[in-house]
């Protein structure tokens, strides 16, 4: 004689049954986050040959200095000092040229920019720091220019200075810039304003950004990229975006940042002062599969629900073995969804892996309830929380909301259909 368990000791059993599924949803999540690794290595080293993210800083005027310090044992020594300063005026104007570089599944945006930074030094102003610091060197300054990844200079890089053209070397000495450029200058008696301009062509991978050195810094940032990000510090004060690229413009005071126009060696620096723009994939297909991982419990619940309600309700019957089937087939989903995706669009994939996932588990149903209609309700219930699971990824700022919602309505919906619903009765199988 068989034994059927009660409806409450099925329901027990279902529900523990949906949480250990959960074990697999995270080993799938884990297979994502291994993928993402392995994504984002590909993504560094096609950076690393072509060039890195690139952040322009400059030019600055660097100004050393000698110190006479007096020891406590009462002995005197020479101490070297740097002076940093900056532009009164910039302008820069960027045209940047993007493109995606593939390798294996993976690809990353890369770009080349073209670039003239403009402006000058209010040299009467240096004069007074000068005057007001007499053991400074003027005669031994420097020009330097940061640039963060020197591997991604294309062309020589042509400087003007008060008009005359000026060689510069690679490498600068200095705790503010990390890398760059440099040339000599004889600063001493000079009076008035030293214009420069500076134009160069540069690689670069996923990020454009600017140091905002002026005393006034402009930037004007144009490209045929449709998808950008601004970011940093600072915004755009104006912006374009359209399908055949964009142009952006910011403006920057010094005010606005957390450094003067005149400062001593390590008194400032230039972190997070940064503003630009980042050249995104915006296709992130392992972003969106982890997201929608997440919602694994909402689709093997109300699943398992369905199975439960019409077991329950209508004396059919479905072995455990048989939820934990379908409870498989379910988690499938997430593993065909990341496979397809490597090589299709994200919504090309979901809809193949939904169309496979529902097609499976439909089939399946009609075998194991014996009827048409229910089989299709089953396959009905995963299509509609499918759709609406997808529509929720791509709503972003709402997803949260509106899952919540969904969720709500989906317990309403289920609490008023069993409200009258003699549990008692079902588990003495009345």
């Amino acid at each position: 004689m068989s034994h059927t368990p009660s409806v409450t000791s099925k329901a027990l059993i279902v529900g523990v049954m949906a949480i250990l599924l959960l074990i697999p949803v995270f080993l799938v999540q884990l297979v994502i986050s291994e993928r993402t690794d392995r994504r984002d290595q590909v993504v560094n080293d096609i950076a690393s040959t072509w060039g890195q993210a690139q952040e322009l800083s400059g030019p600055v005027l660097v100004i050393p200095g000698v110190r006479h310090v007096q020891r406590n044992d009462g002995s005197w020594f020479n101490q070297s000092y740097v002076s940093y300063f900056l532009p009164k005026s910039l302008q820069v104007n960027a045209q940047a040229a993007p493109e995606l570089r593939s390798r294996s599944l993976y690809e990353t945006a890369v770009y080349v920019a073209d670039l003239k930074f403009q402006g000058h030094f209010d040299m009467d102003e240096l004069a007074q720091h000068l005057a007001n610091d007499p053991q400074l060197l003027p005669q031994k300054a420097e020009l330097m220019f940061g640039i963060s990844d020197m591997k991604g200079v294309k062309d020589n890089i042509q400087l003007l200075l008060d008009g005359k053209p000026r060689s510069l070397t690679p490498g600068v000495r200095s705790n503010l810039l990390d890398s760059g450029v440099s040339t000599p200058l004889d600063l001493s008696g000079r009076r008035s304003t030293l214009p420069f301009e500076i134009t160069l062509s540069l690689r670069g991978s996923s990020r454009l950004s600017f140091i905002p050195v002026g005393e006034n810094t402009q930037v004007q940032v144009s490209s045929s990229w449709s998808g950008p990000s601004f970011d940093g510090a600072f915004l755009p004060t104006e912006r374009k975006v359209s399908d055949q690229g964009f142009d952006a413009a910011w403006k920057v005071l010094h005010f606005n940042r957390n450094y003067p126009q005149f400062f001593e060696g390590n008194d400032y620096h230039f972190n997070g002062s940064d503003f630009g723009v980042s050249f995104l994939v915006t296709a992130d297909s392992y972003q969106q599969a982890m997201r929608i991982s997440k919602y694994a419990i909402l689709v093997i619940a109300l699943t398992f629900m369905t199975f439960f309600f019409v077991e329950a309700l209508l004396n059919s019957r479905v072995h455990p073995l048989q939820y934990l089937l379908v409870g498989l087939a379910l988690g499938i989903f997430y593993i065909l969804l990341l496979a397809f995706s490597e090589h299709t669009g994200f919504g090309i994939a979901y809809l193949l892996a939904s169309i496979a996932t529902i097609g499976l588990i439909g089939s399946y149903s009609l075998a194991v309830l014996r009827s048409r209609k229910l089989a299709a309700l089953v396959a009905g219930v995963l299509a509609l929380l499918y759709g609406y699971i997808y529509v929720i990824l791509q709503l972003e700022d709402l997803a949260l909301l509106m899952g919540a919602l969904g969720l709500f309505a989906v317990l309403a919906l289920v609490m008023y259909l069993t409200r009258r619903l003699d549990w008692y009765g079902l588990d003495n199988g009345n």
